[in-house]
């Protein structure tokens, strides 16, 4: 009753919350290994542009797309009037037994011009997938989205938009009790976690590329209703933005994959963000990330992650996942790992291995800090040091009841947007200049 309640007033909870859990850690403000800061005036500015190649107007960028795969998760008959606020218009909606998807476009880094100011004649729709049938089945009351945005206004839905610069393909997370999602089934993907060969044909080698066997499945069904929206995106030159939260970003970046490989879309023409995502892609040869975007011929900043502190999410099927880090200490465990290896006739770091755990994290990594005194920082965390600085202190997290509760609000995607936009006002106001 008290994890609900805090759910309905997420962002005092969650500063309750925080400040209660942190309150004796304040001067753990500095990332391992990345030296003393200053907090003087003179240097405001040094520690956001040391730890983060993001800019203020990158992180509003993303902040914004963080509501926007909010959206997925309200009820379907009243997006099209939220995306309109948001300058874009609906070009497809659906739904399978395991999320909800909608394809948009319009302009991500402009806000909505007026009415008068629409000149254009309305951009072409494609025809919008049937959700006649469950529009007002869904009732996650803990997931809706804020009253001022979600007015329908069918003369504001069909208004054209100035510019179509920009597609986006998000995906929504896990609503187990939304009447589309067949639970059984859903959680028997989801415990589908070893790894399988993905897009084989599309890769070369041939095989070389894994990802999470459940979520390879459910992408590639996904894939099949999304294919010809990404090919029109693609065709009028626009730019594609695949992204969601938790397992609707795991989705959306095996979805990327197929739609870079298959399509060839141009790197410059695709991009891919996760907020609270998990990691689902692997090589088969137990290679690092990097090796993989030279599978998809991607540069790293077209795959970034979003992490939140205390998120537990995304640290799910790596070495630091917790579980692993129990389980493995079991001899027995030990030598079924040691024992698949001499099966498969693995020499390298394989995908599972006693020191290693399923997934690559792959592309860039941003960690969402907040600090008593110091307010909320997004740093890039090096390629070599991510495992290392996303580890959680899981027993000290589940001896302190406030912290706990933090992480579970954490995986919220509603903290996603609301820490990142937090970021981006602070991002800006500590380059202004300062008078000391």
């Amino acid at each position: 009753m008290l994890l609900k309640q805090c759910y309905k007033c997420r962002p005092e909870a969650r500063l309750l919350l925080r400040t209660l859990s942190k309150a004796n850690e304040a001067v753990l403000t500095v990332a391992p290994g990345s030296g003393s800061q200053s907090a003087s005036c003179s240097s405001s500015a040094g520690p956001h542009n040391a730890t983060s190649q993001l800019s203020s107007a990158d992180l509003h960028f993303y902040a914004k797309l963080a509501r926007l795969s909010g959206l997925c998760y309200g009820h379907p008959e009243q997006l099209a009037a939220k995306l309109q606020v948001e300058g874009l218009q609906v070009e497809a909606q659906g739904q399978t037994s395991f999320t909800r998807w909608y394809v948009a476009s319009g302009s991500l880094t402009q806000p909505l011009a007026k009415p008068t100011q629409l000149a254009k004649p309305p951009l072409r729709r494609l025809t919008t997938a049937d959700t006649s049938s469950e529009s007002s089945t869904e009732s996650d009351a803990d997931e809706e989205q804020p009253a001022a945005s979600s007015r329908p206004d069918t003369n504001s839905q069909q208004l054209p938009l100035p510019e179509a610069q920009h597609c986006v393909v998000l995906l929504r997370g896990v609503v187990w009790k939304s009447e589309e999602v067949q639970v059984m089934n859903l959680w028997q993907n989801l415990l589908r976690f070893w790894p399988v060969t993905f897009a084989d044909s599309l890769v070369t080698p041939a095989g070389a590329l894994q990802a999470h066997a459940g979520m390879a499945e459910m992408a590639n069904e996904l894939y099949k209703q999304l294919q010809p929206h990404i090919r029109r995106a693609k065709d009028l030159g626009q730019t594609i933005g695949f992204g969601g939260h938790s397992l609707g970003g795991a989705l959306a970046t095996l979805v990327c994959c197929l739609a870079r490989l298959d399509q060839r879309l141009p790197a410059h023409q695709v991009q891919c963000a996760t907020f609270g995502s998990p990691p689902v892609l692997a090589h088969k040869d137990g290679k690092d990330g990097d090796t993989i975007l030279q599978l998809l011929g991607l540069p790293a900043a077209s795959l970034r992650s979003f992490v939140l502190d205390t998120d537990p999410i995304p640290r799910a099927m790596l070495s630091i996942d917790p579980t692993f880090a129990f389980v493995k200490q079991w001899p027995a465990v030990k030598s079924v790992m040691q024992l698949g290896r001499w099966f498969t006739g693995q020499q390298g770091p394989a995908p599972v291995s006693p020191a290693r755990f399923m997934y690559n994290n792959v592309g860039e990594v941003y960690l969402i800090k907040w600090t008593v005194g110091r307010g909320h920082k997004v740093e890039q965390l090096a390629p070599a040091q991510v495992e290392e600085q996303l580890k959680l202190a899981v027993g000290q997290l589940m001896s302190r009841p406030p912290a706990a509760m933090q992480a579970l609000l954490d995986h919220s995607h509603d903290s996603y947007e609301q820490d990142l936009e937090a970021a981006a006002k602070q991002l800006a106001q500590s380059l202004r200049p300062i008078h000391c």
